[in-house]
């Protein structure tokens, strides 16, 4: 789905108008692309892979087929207490597949290849880091914006240079609808556009 952001205009009484989403021209599509995601002996790395998303997809990879995953976090811990998401890595562990957790900060480029090549017959890297700092735009201060872009859009960078030298089946960048704004998520919003011009840059 897409619109034009130049669209979005301050009506006189002050809202906010912006148009609805419409449904976007998909890429050519292919039975080699489709393929391309089937499950292989391969193993898949996901980058922020100990957040609710990341064990999620991770239960789903393991139930259409994949046998081994990588999942790292900064610290390589689970970060968020109280939201059952310790219980689900150890359900995940013990759900027969091979999974690996590791501390890796992928804005950090010195740490990425050093992950990329600790992996055997890498199949695939699925980037989801996902760090919220809600503020208002004219309550931040200068740290706000790294603390949040880094993570996703310079792990995102990050991973397509270092993967630019390697042969995978695919690079997969999980963006988010936030991209079109939302209340006091503007740092999100930038981290996620900023994704999706990567996306683009790498289609090409």
């Amino acid at each position: 789905f897409t619109t034009r952001m130049a669209e979005v205009y301050l009506l006189p009484s002050n809202q906010v108008h912006m148009p609805a989403l419409r449904r976007s021209k998909p890429f050519p599509r292919n039975d080699q692309s489709v393929e391309t995601l089937a499950p292989s002996k391969g193993e898949v790395i996901i980058t922020g892979g100990l957040g609710g998303l990341g064990l999620s997809v991770s239960f789903w990879l393991l139930r259409v087929g994949y046998c081994k995953l990588t999942l790292t976090s900064r610290s390589g811990n689970i970060a968020r207490e109280g939201q059952g998401l310790q219980e689900m890595l150890s359900a995940l562990i013990i759900s027969g597949g091979q999974v690996m957790v590791r501390p890796c900060d992928s804005s950090e480029s010195a740490h990425v290849a050093p992950l990329l090549q600790a992996v055997d017959n890498m199949r695939g890297v699925l980037h989801m880091p996902h760090v919220l700092k809600d503020r208002m735009v004219w309550s931040m201060v200068a740290h706000d914006i790294p603390h949040v872009f880094s993570a996703k859009a310079i792990g995102a960078q990050n991973l397509h240079h270092t993967l630019s030298t390697q042969f995978v089946d695919y690079n997969l960048l999980f963006s988010s609808i936030a991209t079109y704004g939302g209340v006091g998520i503007a740092a999100h919003s930038a981290a996620n556009a900023y994704l999706d011009a990567i996306a683009v840059c790498t289609r090409a």
